[in-house]
Formats: C-alpha cells, sequence, structure tokens
C-alpha cells in the first residue's frame, strides 16, 4: 500500500509540475492583402522545456510574421517572448522567453520533462493540456487511438507543405482550437506529444507529434 501511495503521489507532483510548465501564447502577425498592412492576433498553447526559457509549440500558432509574442505562465504574469525555430514539415515552433525580463521583474518558470514517446501504445490513457478557445490550462482526458498515423498536406501550415516526413499519435483527448502547440503528456505529467490538430466535423480525432520528434 505505501509503494502504490509513493507511486501515486509521484505521479501527482509530476502532473502539477507540468500544469506549471504549460503557458498561453498570444501573437500578434502582420500580413499585407491588397496592398495594405493588416494585424492578425491569435492565442496558442505552449510548454517550458529548458533552463533557458525555451518554449515549445505548433509552426501554425507562432510563425514567422510573428511581431509579437506574449507567453502568459502560470502565475498569469506575461512577459514577452522571441521565435528562435520554425518548421513546417513537423509544425513546430520553438520560442524564448526573455530571461532579461523575467529577472527584472523577479519572475521565475517550470520546466516540463519528456517522456518516452515510443512507449506509448492504443488504449493508454493521456491528457491534453492547453488553453481550447482561451480558456487557460485546461486539461482533457482520453487514450491514445493509434500510435503511426500518417497524414500530409500540400499547404497544410502557413501554405507550406506539412507531415512528409514523420507520423503522429492520434488521440480521443479533446483537441480544440487553441490547443495546439500545447503538450499531450501520461498520468506522470511527462511529456509524449505536442498538440496540433484535430478534425473537424469529427468527434475524438485529435492528433499530436511525437515526443520523440519534437525532442
Amino acid at each position: 500500500t505505501q509503494s502504490v501511495r509513493s507511486r501515486d503521489d509521484s505521479a501527482e507532483a509530476g502532473f502539477k509540475r507540468l500544469l506549471d510548465a504549460v503557458v498561453r501564447i498570444d501573437v500578434r502577425e502582420v500580413t499585407y492583402r491588397g496592398g495594405s498592412k493588416q494585424n492578425v492576433s491569435g492565442v496558442g498553447s505552449g510548454v517550458i522545456i529548458s533552463e533557458e526559457g525555451h518554449i515549445l509549440t505548433n509552426g501554425h500558432v507562432v510563425s514567422t510574421f510573428a511581431e509579437e509574442i506574449r507567453i502568459t505562465l502560470s502565475n498569469l504574469e506575461r512577459v514577452s517572448a522571441e521565435l528562435i525555430g520554425w518548421d513546417h514539415w513537423t509544425d513546430l515552433a520553438l520560442l524564448k522567453l526573455d530571461l532579461d525580463e523575467l529577472e527584472e521583474r523577479g519572475l521565475s518558470f517550470t520546466i516540463a520533462e519528456f517522456g518516452d514517446s515510443d512507449e506509448v501504445f492504443p488504449g493508454l490513457t493521456v491528457f491534453a493540456v492547453g488553453t481550447p478557445n482561451g480558456l487557460t490550462r485546461t486539461v482533457s482526458r482520453g487514450i491514445i487511438s493509434n500510435t503511426n498515423r500518417f497524414f500530409e498536406g500540400a499547404d497544410g501550415v502557413r501554405g507550406y507543405e506539412t507531415g512528409y516526413f514523420n507520423t503522429w499519435l492520434q488521440t480521443d483527448a479533446a483537441i480544440n482550437p487553441g490547443n495546439s502547440g500545447g503538450p499531450l503528456v501520461r498520468e506522470d505529467g511527462k511529456i509524449i506529444g505536442i498538440n496540433t490538430r484535430a478534425y473537424l466535423g469529427s468527434n475524438n480525432l485529435g492528433f499530436a507529434v511525437p515526443g520523440k520528434t519534437a525532442q
């Protein structure tokens, strides 16, 4: 009994750590249409993965057109970040928190840990964490439906091709607009995927980039 309780406590602590590492991402982009400049705003999710303040999210959440990126931490403080990496093939982007701003304001952050996405299997209980429809740090529960789903898109990410060189994890955990870029995790809070998309007009068909690919 004591051993079971210890494992449960460890999993609970790991999941809390994960929740503290999940962030909301607000993005302002500038585009040009018909010769006129337009500001476009969007919201998505991300997860902090390093002591240097790196944040993983989706390439369709933050792109090279981003002019302002604001991160809402778990304590509801908002800080700046910059885009330092972008890959349309896997629909992933890497951001970096402004550490000088954090130090100046006396703020800290929590780092999430990766699990082994190669060890997941159909039927495994998982949780999708993020900001669906702007509702910060929402958790939905489901299972892994398929571990090796392939699909491709000729203009899937900002008009660029995606999906030709990797597979996705399929899950029935609810993934809604705004969940994009948030982590798909096991019960212990370890990341096994980055939530990316869902089939519109269908139920319980969500997809995540495997954690191994994201790493």
